[in-house]
């Protein structure tokens, strides 16, 4: 478009010279500007500069001819800039995905590690680690790994080296302690009044949740004095079975534990 434009000035003369200088001189300047932004966009400052100064350089006529290189020039380097950009913009997009996948990796390992530990199902059954100890930890002071440790008392196969050391007497199988006490399941539940679904296979901790009060406790007025400790209400009998109260007791020893801790280390 600007060549057409300095050409009919050129050949049809409808302008004066001095009318002609002050277009050109309108032109170069608008096309050494934008010369100048695409040079900072490149980095190619210094060379385009030279030229710029070449053309103002110039005689008025060969300006209308230098004008039309240096919008050249502009023009060639617009396209290279709009290239650089489009590949620079899916370059970005490149590294987004990226970087959200190795966020995404990073979460689903680091929870992944988080769930082990937190979630495992024995450390939420209601018992607390007073002993502040792991299987795993029990077992290396014994000179043992958790795989003999787990075989030695029967406990179950999902049963982790995280798992607190204080729930493991609850894991044992029935069976195993029938083999202690010398009695077949069938006497030991007949002995302890547990409940009828209790197997060799329940674990220890499910029998003691279907034993009456009255048993857990040795006698009627144990249970009265009990009821009375833990302040567990009127509803609560010698019937009321263990389960069904076992978290509250649970509950309220390990915060009097915690406080007799706290008075300890005070004293000392």
């Amino acid at each position: 478009m600007e060549e057409n434009k300095n050409n009919e000035i050129l050949e049809e003369g409808t302008v004066t010279a001095e009318e002609a200088v002050e277009e050109v001189e309108e032109t170069v300047e608008e096309a050494v500007e934008e010369l100048e932004e695409a040079a900072e966009a490149t980095e190619a400052t210094e060379e385009i500069e030279e030229y710029a100064e070449e053309v103002e350089d110039s005689t008025e006529a060969e300006k209308y001819i230098d004008t039309n290189l240096l919008l050249d020039e502009v023009a060639e380097l617009r396209v290279e800039n709009e290239a650089l950009r489009k590949s620079n913009k899916v370059l970005k997009g490149v590294l987004k995905s990226i970087v959200a996948v190795v966020i995404a990796v990073a979460l689903v390992f680091g929870g992944m590690t988080a769930y082990k530990t937190f979630y495992n199902p024995y450390n939420h059954m209601g018992y607390y680690n007073i002993s502040g100890m792991t299987l795993e930890e029990v077992a290396e002071m014994n000179g043992m790994s958790v795989e003999e440790v787990k075989s030695m008392l029967h406990l179950p196969e999902d049963v982790k080296g995280d798992t607190y050391y204080d729930v493991i007497d609850f894991l044992v199988p029935v069976s195993y302690m029938t083999e202690m006490y010398g009695m077949s399941v069938e006497e030991l539940k007949a002995t302890l009044s547990l409940g009828d679904e209790i197997t060799g296979e329940s674990t220890w901790g499910e029998a003691l949740d279907t034993m009456p009060l009255e048993v857990y406790v040795g006698g009627e007025e144990a249970v009265a004095e009990f009821v009375a400790e833990y302040n567990l209400g009127d509803d609560v009998t010698g019937d009321t079975l263990w389960g069904e109260i076992r978290k509250t007791v649970n509950k309220i020893d390990y915060e009097r534990y915690l406080a007799e801790s706290a008075t300890d280390v005070t004293e000392a």
